[in-house]
C-alpha cells in the first residue's frame, strides 16, 4: 500500500519523533476534555512509517477501504489517534490499549477514560476525558454544498424555520450535523437516533436521554455541551463533552 509520492526518506524526522516535538498537548486532567485535529495533508510523508503503528484490527478495516487515498488517510487517522493517547498518558504509542467494542467504538482497556475519533475526507479529530463521555466530529467545508438536499434530515422543523437564507443557510447546517453527530457519538448511539429529533445549538447543553437507544452508553453522564471549534479553515469540528470539563483544543501539525 506504498504510494511512489509518500515514500518515507531515512533523512526525514522519526514520525513520534516529530509528534512528541511538534505536537505538546497539555496535560489531561479531571476537569477538562483534550480535542485535536490533524489535516492529513501535512502527514502524508510519513504514512508508511505510520501504518506500523495499526494493529492487525485496525489493518483490517484499512484493507477493506477500496480506494487507495482512504485507506492512506484511515492509516494516518488510527496512527495520530494512538499517537494522541501515547502522548497523554506518557507512554509508547505500541502500549497505547485502544480497541473497539461490537459496536466498533473505541476502548481504552483498564486505562480508563474515553475518547473519540473522526475521519473526514483529509482530516481527523481526537478527543479525550478521563471523567464521564466524549464525541468528536470532523467534516469538510466542501460538504456544505450538499447539506440543502438533506437538511429535513439534520435540522428539527424549529431549527429548520429559524436558518438563515443561503448560503449562509448550508453552512448552518453542516455546524448543526457535527454538533448533532458529536453529541451522538458520546452517548453511543451514531446515527441510530435521528438527527431531526432535537435541537442543538452552539454551545447548548442537552440531555442525554434525548438520544434513547439500546445502543446508548453514557450511563453517569446526565447532559453534555455541544460546541464548534475553530481550529481549521478548510473543515468543521465540533465535540461534545460534559458541561463542567473545559475543552482544550490543539491542531497537530508537523510544522
Amino acid at each position: 500500500m506504498v504510494s511512489h509520492a509518500h515514500v518515507h526518506s531515512e533523512a526525514m524526522p522519526a514520525l513520534q519523533e516529530v509528534f512528541r516535538h511538534r505536537c505538546r498537548l497539555p496535560p489531561a486532567t479531571a476537569g477538562n476534555a483534550l480535542v485535536a485535529m490533524a489535516d492529513l495533508s501535512e502527514w502524508m510523508p510519513w504514512r508508511a512509517e505510520a501504518e506500523t503503528l495499526l494493529s492487525a484490527a485496525e489493518r483490517e478495516r484499512v484493507a477493506r477501504k477500496r480506494r487507495p487515498q482512504d485507506r492512506e488517510q484511515l492509516i494516518l487517522a488510527y496512527a495520530l489517534h494512538r499517537l494522541f493517547l501515547a502522548a497523554i498518558w506518557r507512554i509508547a504509542p505500541q502500549e497505547v490499549p485502544l480497541g473497539r467494542d461490537a459496536e466498533g467504538r473505541p476502548r481504552l482497556g483498564d486505562r480508563g477514560g474515553r475518547t473519540s475519533l473522526s475521519h473526514a475526507a483529509g482530516a481527523a479529530a481526537f478527543a479525550f476525558c478521563s471523567e464521564g463521555v466524549v464525541g468528536i466530529d470532523v467534516e469538510s467545508r466542501e460538504r456544505i454544498g450538499a447539506m440543502a438536499e438533506i437538511a429535513g434530515q439534520v435540522a428539527h422543523p424549529d431549527e429548520l424555520a429559524r436558518l438563515a437564507m443561503p448560503p449562509a443557510r448550508d453552512e448552518h447546517l453542516l455546524a448543526l450535523w457535527v454538533r448533532k453527530e458529536a453529541f451522538l457519538k458520546a452517548v453511543g448511539v451514531g446515527l441510530v437516533c435521528e438527527m431531526n429529533g432535537f435541537h442543538a445549538a452552539e454551545g447548548a447543553v442537552l440531555e442525554t436521554r434525548l438520544a434513547e437507544s439500546e445502543y446508548r452508553d453514557c450511563e453517569g453522564t446526565e447532559a453534555l455541551r455541544v460546541q464548534t471549534l475553530p481550529l481549521h479553515a478548510g473543515f468543521l469540528l465540533a465535540v461534545a463533552a460534559p458541561p463542567a470539563l473545559r475543552v482544550e483544543a490543539i491542531r497537530l501539525s508537523p510544522h
